[in-house]
This record gives structure tokens, C-alpha cells and sequence, in this order.
């Protein structure tokens, strides 16, 4: 039994160690997504990737809110007898949520929402006709980690839902106007992988101190050594008190043969 207390406070204590509140998350992500489009007479295939760093809190076990940002690049092919391609390039910034839960002391599957501003370019490949814009978008999606080392995890998620809502200004007939109000559902149609550290990982009981794997274990250790040596204290008080009896009876009975 106290065999089977001491492995499972040295899984808690590993646990522990992860991903708790108060400590600061750090994530980056890195997305790759591309579909094709038949026109009958041909196919044409769009590309987009994107890198999308954050920086959060985790206030408790499962929640955390912070700031994250990113950049895109898709190219959109036409699909007429031009034969031309359509580059959009953006940047956003704003604030996410997130809810985490773990399953076991390595995995994980989690939620976030995002909302951002944005502001971009859109152009025709070749033709001098840029437009600038700006807006809002935001996100939803669900993914899935594994943690590899003491707060350290590698992401996965396949992708979910967003909406984007901008603007543009036309500033020549060779320059169009850009409006646009989006919604997506990428949900199994893009894969981003990335990375996170939680910083700063505390112990549950501990009030400031940082955990590490086998804490408890040395914790238990000593609990263990004092209470051998309270045993070891009693066993010599119940020797020196026999001995002391023993000792009152020798003198008693000398006392009996002397009278």
C-alpha cells in the first residue's frame, strides 16, 4: 500500500508539473491549407499558409485568455482565360480563450476563440491593381496535445469555423473596391500544427515554490525517515524504562533480605 501511495503522488506530481494556473502560455502555430476547383475545362488549385504566435495566462487548471496575432498568405487562382492568380496577404492581432482539458498526465484536447483585427492587401498577379483593406475576423476551432517535457506540448486541430467582415477603399478604376463578409467552415480541410510552453509551472499545495517530478516522493521520504525515527525514540524510552524496573526490583529485594 505505501508502495502504491508513493507511485501515484509521483504521478501527481509529474502532472502537476505540466500545466496548472498561474503560468504563462506560449504557442505558435504554423497552418497549411489547399483546395481544387473544376471549371470543366480545367482545375485550379488555391493555396494558403499562415504562422499564428500567441502569449496568454492560465488564471485557472483549464482556462487561460491572452493575445495573439498571425500572418497569411493565400493565392486564388482566377479561373477564366487570363490564366491569373489572386495574392491576398494579411495580418491580424487580438485577444483569444481558451479551455483545456486533460486527459491522463500526457494528453490533452482543448477549445479556443479569437477575435482580431486585420488589415491586408489583395492584388492580381502582374497587374498593378493592389487594394488595401481592413476589419475584423474571429475563430473557432478544437485541437488535441501531448505534452513531451515538463510543461512543453506539441498541438494538433484539422481546422473549424471563422468569419472575416472588411473593407477596402478604391482608389482607381485599376484599384477595386474590396468588401467582404466571410464564413468558413474548415473543419477537416486544413492542418496546423504548432508548439507550446506553459512558464512558470507551481505546485498545488506549494505557495510560490516551483514543482518537479519526485517532490512528493522526497516529501514522502522524509515524512517516512521521521517517522522511523519517532519509532526508533519509543523503542529506546521503553528499553531505559524496563531497565529502571528491573533495577527497582533488584533494590527491593536486596531491602527484604537485609531486614
Amino acid at each position: 500500500m505505501k508502495k502504491l501511495l508513493l507511485a501515484l503522488l509521483a504521478v501527481g506530481g509529474f502532472a502537476s508539473a505540466n500545466a496548472q494556473k498561474n503560468t504563462v502560455l506560449l504557442y505558435g502555430n504554423a497552418g497549411y491549407a489547399s483546395s481544387t476547383v473544376d471549371y470543366g475545362f480545367a482545375s485550379y488549385r488555391s493555396q494558403s499558409w499562415g504562422v499564428n504566435p500567441g502569449i496568454g495566462y492560465q488564471f485557472s487548471n483549464h482556462m487561460t485568455i491572452g493575445l495573439q496575432g498571425g500572418y497569411n498568405n493565400m493565392r486564388t487562382p482566377a479561373g477564366d482565360a487570363t490564366n491569373s492568380t489572386t495574392l491576398n496577404k494579411d495580418w491580424s492581432v487580438g485577444g483569444f480563450w481558451r479551455y483545456t482539458h486533460y486527459v491522463g498526465n500526457i494528453f490533452f484536447i482543448y477549445n479556443q476563440m479569437q477575435l482580431s483585427y486585420v488589415a491586408g492587401s489583395v492584388e492580381t498577379e502582374g497587374i498593378n491593381n493592389r487594394t488595401n483593406y481592413s476589419g475584423v475576423t474571429g475563430s473557432w476551432f478544437p485541437a488535441i496535445g501531448a505534452f513531451v517535457h515538463k510543461g512543453l506540448a506539441l498541438n494538433f486541430n484539422m481546422g473549424g469555423v471563422g468569419f472575416a467582415s472588411v473593407n477596402g477603399d478604391a482608389s482607381s478604376i485599376n484599384n477595386p473596391a474590396v468588401s467582404r463578409n466571410d464564413f468558413a467552415i474548415t473543419m477537416g480541410r486544413q492542418i496546423n500544427m504548432g508548439v507550446s510552453l506553459n512558464i512558470g509551472c507551481k505546485s498545488k499545495r506549494g505557495h510560490g515554490h516551483h514543482s518537479e517530478p519526485g517532490a512528493e516522493v522526497r516529501r514522502m521520504k522524509i515524512v517516512e525517515d521521521d517517522e522511523e525515527t519517532e519509532d526508533d525514540d519509543y523503542s529506546a524510552k521503553k528499553a531505559r524504562l524496563k531497565a529502571k524496573r528491573e533495577k527497582q526490583k533488584v533494590r527491593i529485594k536486596s531491602g527484604d533480605d537485609d531486614e
